[in-house]
């Protein structure tokens, strides 16, 4: 099957026409560095944005750690890869503020505007955007100063540019809202705060309308071995969350689960229960 490998260790991509798969486009290379964690977002005018963490190391045991942006339009990726976090070094000299540049997420609302997320330092989180009419990325900016221990990020866009962001640590999940109108993230929520509880893999989806949801897997007890599959659901009409609930009631753990959000604000929700697949819709 062709592909297209656009960055330094081999990330590859590859897009469907009615004619078939497309042949290989190399986009990006440089050498001595790895490419890894890609995420991909499509948006309403046939265009994608893939973004990917890039790694160097040296300077003793310091790696240098980048995120990088590359663009799908008019069936051709771009030019040089864009880097969206500000650098970590100036020069030769390591700046030990931007360890953990990590993981970056990606979501695009049907009118082209995109935004990247990515963890930094160990208790931030930042972000770039592209601006669609202006045609470039804007400056990197935090969003989040002081969450300890974070573990990720997830994050969507409705069809006009709001965007829901989820991010959470061990047994606490926090969320904001972009305003694609004011250009500005609105208040932090506590969706959980449970020293009880351990949180994995929270997912966060919006519907066209602007109602989202966010589910997660809760461990708890004593041990944290028994996983169940927890959700709460934010409504455009109230501009709230509403209070975690769990939405499955089987005695064994429940794992790897996924979202899908149809219109009016409905939801399929899938996971993983003792060697089944599972299934709930909210309505």
């Amino acid at each position: 099957m062709p592909y297209s490998n656009i960055a330094s260790g081999y990330l590859n991509t590859t897009w469907w026409t009615l004619l078939g798969w497309e042949g290989l486009t190399q986009v990006e290379h440089a050498v001595q560095t790895i490419a890894i964690y890609p995420a991909l977002a499509t948006d309403g005018r046939d265009e994608a944005t893939v973004v990917w963490l890039v790694t160097e190391k040296r300077y003793g045991n310091n790696s240098k750690n980048n995120i990088f942006a590359n663009r799908f339009v008019n069936h051709q990726w771009g030019g040089e890869p864009v880097q969206l976090n500000s650098a970590p070094f100036s020069g030769d000299e390591y700046d030990s503020s931007f360890d953990f540049v990590n993981r970056p997420k990606v979501a695009a609302s049907e009118e082209g505007d995109v935004l990247v997320v990515w963890m930094q330092s160990n208790s931030e989180v930042w972000m770039n955007r592209f601006d669609p009419v202006a045609g470039g990325w804007e400056t990197a900016q935090r969003i989040v100063a002081d969450f300890p221990g974070i573990r990720g990020v997830s994050i969507d866009v409705d069809r006009v540019g709001n965007a829901y962001l989820v991010w959470y640590s061990k047994n606490r999940m926090q969320t904001a809202r972009y305003s694609a109108f004011w250009r500005r993230w609105g208040e932090v929520e506590t969706i959980v705060d449970n020293p009880n509880i351990a949180i994995e893999n929270p997912k966060v989806k919006v519907d066209s309308a602007g109602n989202a949801l966010v589910v997660w897997t809760q461990y708890s007890g004593t041990d944290n071995k028994l996983g169940d599959i927890h959700a709460s659901r934010y409504t455009a009409t109230s501009r709230k969350w509403g209070a975690p609930i769990e939405i499955d009631d089987r005695s064994e753990s429940a794992v790897n689960h996924d979202i899908a959000m149809l219109n009016r604000g409905e939801a399929v929700v899938v996971w993983e229960s003792g060697g089944d697949i599972y299934a709930t819709w909210f309505k």
